[in-house]
């Protein structure tokens, strides 16, 4: 069975530390009530499947993984790497149509969800979880 161990959204969220992003209010109790499809690992490339990686070419070179196909994020889309694949479906942030465009022309099932308050404090659909079978 696929479990997911997440932890709650920080209520010091809009608080948070910004590396890449130009500080913009927060709404915590939006990003809480959003948190039920959000899960942060990765930014700049995350696995589609074993074989597969969608990359931001801006940030990561896709030559640092050699045994595997790389999918780019849509240059008006620079945050759209974060992805999550839990079991054969692709979780993609519902801001990156263009890039969910590409995934969804390879033939990748996919569930975009909103999460428009987590993505102001640089999380991802990847955020605040740790995947693994039970």
């Amino acid at each position: 069975m696929l479990m997911a161990a997440t932890r709650p959204v920080s209520p010091s969220l809009e608080q948070c530390e910004l590396t890449h992003m130009a500080r913009e209010p927060i709404d915590v109790a939006r990003a809480t009530a959003q948190h039920t499809g959000c899960l942060h690992l990765k930014s700049a490339v995350t696995a589609l499947a074993e074989e597969s990686l969608l990359l931001n070419p801006a940030w990561v070179s896709a030559a640092a993984f050699p045994d595997h196909e790389a999918v780019f994020v849509d240059d008006r889309e620079p945050y759209a790497a974060n992805a999550l694949c839990v079991a054969g479906t692709i979780i993609h942030p519902s801001q990156f149509p263009r890039t969910r465009d590409r995934l969804s022309g390879r033939g990748l099932r996919l569930a975009a969800i909103y999460c428009s308050e987590l993505a102001k404090a640089e999380g991802a659909v990847t955020c605040c979880s740790l995947i693994f079978e039970a």
